[in-house]
């Protein structure tokens, strides 16, 4: 059922339990009610809030030091051999590749140390003992010193049954990378497992300036729930929810007919997305044209609680699709 019909109902339920009817003896026409030039300016306010994050996580420090660390040009990394030699390096001297390919595991306790990229030898030595991993190498191919500094604290496994195989997959992970003492990144996640699927996360990423909350939920076996918050220094946050409602736990051969509902929402400030799909409506085996996803979905554009907006998916004449914007007054772009 989708959700302004269940507003519906509930709305029918009140009106008719109430044992007097009031009426407005002024009513209001919706559409006296509807400003597209107001709307318009509050739907493109949300859009430079958007652009305006990306463009600030495109020039933050993170993604300076990665193109300094890649030297990236017309999408070709100029560094790669550099690359290549520090990933062999490290390779051969704590092989991860073979721990994980033949073992299905990796052994943080038996690798603990502070390791330090030895620029004669290409090879990282074991210099330390540590109750960490400590990987220490430069953060550019100019770099006279290893600047940069990764750290794994803590990491954790389950032995979890996927396609006939049991396989370690990370059940707690802390790790954070610096350079010249300043945090670039850091991870901090937290996963419960239900074969073979994940039934909790709890994961916290930043990616300097950006900071990223998952939490994800297995509310029944056919009933799932995310949500994603995105905050930076100077922007409003983003905020992302789902939910998937499912009619098989077969979790391995799930399909598209097996979805029965998709709900999501997407916040920027003032502003909310709030979709709903019923899949119940859509043949996943057929190609599923424009209008069949248009009569499954709704997508109400709210601002300050008030819808003043909806999209639909359009298809254009080279075969490209768009999203339109179809306004309270009916009017589109």
């Amino acid at each position: 059922m989708k959700i302004k019909t269940l507003i519906s109902c509930l709305s029918l339920v009140l009106i008719f339990g109430c044992e007097e009817e009031i009426i407005d003896p002024n009513p209001v026409d919706p559409v006296d009610l509807c400003d597209v030039n107001q709307n318009q300016q509050e739907i493109t306010s949300m859009t430079t809030d958007i652009t305006s994050i990306i463009e600030e996580v495109e020039g933050s420090l993170t993604f300076q030091l990665l193109n300094e660390y890649l030297n990236i040009e017309d999408a070709e990394v100029m560094n790669e051999d550099w690359v290549e030699s520090m990933i062999e390096g490290l390779d051969n001297t704590i092989n991860f590749e073979d721990q994980v390919n033949n073992n299905n595991l990796f052994d943080f306790d038996n690798n603990q140390g502070i390791y330090e990229w030895n620029n004669n030898t290409s090879t990282f030595d074991l210099n330390s003992n540590s109750n960490t991993i400590q990987i220490s190498f430069p953060s550019s191919p100019t770099s006279l010193t290893n600047n940069a500094v990764f750290t794994l604290s803590d990491y954790n496994d389950d032995n979890v049954l996927i396609d006939g195989d049991y396989v370690f997959l990370p059940t707690y992970v802390n790790a954070n990378l610096t350079v010249d003492g300043i945090e670039i990144f850091s991870l901090v996640s937290s996963i419960s497992y239900d074969d073979p699927i994940p039934t909790s996360i709890n994961t916290t990423v930043y990616v300097n300036p950006m900071t990223i909350q998952i939490q994800g939920q297995q509310l029944t076996p056919f009933n799932f729930e995310a949500q994603i918050n995105i905050q930076t220094n100077n922007q409003a946050d983003i905020n992302f929810y789902a939910n998937v409602l499912l009619n098989s736990d077969d979790y391995e051969n799930l399909e598209g007919n097996n979805i029965e509902n998709i709900s999501t929402s997407i916040s920027v400030g003032d502003m909310t997305f709030d979709a709903f799909m019923n899949c119940n409506l859509i043949n996943f085996d057929d190609d599923v044209s424009t209008e069949t996803i248009n009569n499954a979905t709704n997508v109400d554009v709210i601002s300050n609680g008030s819808v003043i907006a909806n999209l639909e998916l359009t298809e254009l004449e080279n075969g490209d699709y768009d999203v339109s914007i179809v306004h309270c007054d009916g009017t589109t772009e």
